[in-house]
């Protein structure tokens, strides 16, 4: 496969990715359920696994930087999230019943 191939098919993924993480974040601070955690774990290992793939493209140094930094901010954005989260729950959740 061409490096620009290789590239386009990097990018694709990395905005697949970025959705798929998005949306278990999102699911997480509605259900508040742990096995999203693991979903997250393995989703965001697939992420920087493709970002390290990206980067050995010979990309020159702002691509390169972009990149590195769109993951360092991957990496904060669920933490930061959740955290902004806890704050504004309270501290039980109630069950709700369909009536």
């Amino acid at each position: 496969m061409s490096q620009a191939a290789q590239a386009s098919r990097g990018s694709r993924l990395l905005v697949e990715q970025t959705t798929a993480l998005e949306r278990v974040v999102r699911q997480y601070l509605i259900l508040d359920d742990e096995e999203l955690l693991k979903d997250y774990a393995r989703l965001r290992a697939n992420f920087k696994a493709n970002t390290s793939e990206l980067s050995l493209q010979p990309l020159d140094e702002p691509q390169l930087n972009e990149l590195k930094q769109h993951d360092r901010q991957g990496a904060g954005a669920f933490t930061n999230s959740c955290s902004a989260d806890r704050r504004r729950r309270p501290t039980r959740r109630r069950s709700w019943k369909a009536t």
